[in-house]
């Protein structure tokens, strides 16, 4: 005793269910600060039903950031390699940030290793107006072979902190010869 129709002529793409599977493109929006791994609610953009409304669909998100740059929560963290003089006498240095060149005062005695701190220079909070911060990190580059005008300028600076430069032995055996033959 059931009611309904039978459908005589059913059509041949839904096969008379009156839905049909089809791919479509949607625009998204996607608001500043977000994180990869945030799922983006997209209202009425899922399944379509034959009786009721179209369900949700679900953006994941995948965040990809420049390799100088990490990011915790909305803080970013990056690192910059600087010459040894820069950090002892303190210079300005040029960091790409995350959304603009960034002006970065390396202060006079930085170590290696050493943190500065840019408020505000960070990620957006999703849905708020305030920034997290950027952490520098400052690596200290040193050179490995100084060729032999540089290295009497660190023998000097050496020196200066009361430190004693260490001779190699030709300079070792040329000693002894002057000494030998004065």
């Amino acid at each position: 005793e059931g009611e309904g129709t039978i459908i005589q002529d059913p059509c041949k793409t839904c096969n008379g269910r009156a839905l049909q599977r089809r791919e479509r493109t949607i625009e998204v929006r996607v608001p500043a600060g977000v994180e990869t791994g945030m799922r983006l609610r997209l209202t009425g953009q899922g399944h379509a039903h034959a009786t009721g409304p179209r369900g949700d669909a679900y953006a994941v998100v995948q965040v990809t950031l420049p390799d100088h740059i990490e990011r915790r929560g909305s803080n970013a963290v990056a690192r910059i390699t600087v010459p040894a003089p820069m950090a002892v006498l303190g210079h300005e240095a040029q960091l790409d940030g995350l959304d603009e060149t960034l002006e970065l005062e390396i202060p006079a005695g930085t170590q290696p290793g050493q943190v500065l701190r840019l408020r505000g220079k960070g990620f957006p909070t999703v849905g708020g107006s305030r920034r997290g911060d950027l952490y520098v990190e400052v690596n200290v580059e040193l050179p490995e072979k100084p060729g032999k005008e540089a290295r009497e300028h660190w023998e000097a600076l050496l020196e200066l902190d009361g430190g004693e430069v260490k001779k190699g032995v030709l300079e070792k055996l040329g000693d002894k010869a002057r000494d030998i033959f004065s």
